[in-house]
């Protein structure tokens, strides 16, 4: 390693050394660009568990809080919480107490009270 690190610096130090060279030879990455937030979608893992509760998993990636939405099946999409760190919980109410029912839940980023780009997957849940 320090082989490397030695003749890593004789070729970022000699005349003629260029950006693009070492990103060609591999001892340099390119210059990471920070996503904007009108780029940046959640992506969330669910898990569902009795009394209608859902529990959302993923990175909040910088962003203020999450705005999760849920539709029943072939319904309209519906606000159910907004999380501002995850994991994070959440009850939905059935439409039909003591019945199992199915629906899709999606999220969007929340910055200075802003949407802030756009929804995520929808992701299907079955409520129990």
């Amino acid at each position: 390693m320090t082989q490397f690190i030695k003749l890593r610096d004789q070729i970022v130090s000699a005349p003629g050394y260029t950006q693009t060279i070492g990103e060609d030879l591999g001892i340099v990455g390119a210059d990471a660009s920070k996503p904007t937030p009108s780029t940046l979608v959640p992506e969330l893992k669910t898990a569902t568990s009795t009394g209608y509760w859902v529990n959302l998993s993923g990175s909040m990636k910088g962003m203020d809080a999450m705005r999760v939405e849920y539709a029943r099946n072939g319904g309209q999409f519906e606000t159910v919480a907004f999380l501002t760190n995850t994991p994070g919980g959440f009850q939905i109410t059935p439409a039909n107490p003591n019945v199992p029912e199915v629906g899709v839940i999606r999220a969007v980023f929340i910055k200075r009270n802003e949407d802030a780009g756009p929804y995520s997957a929808s992701y299907p849940v079955t409520l129990s």
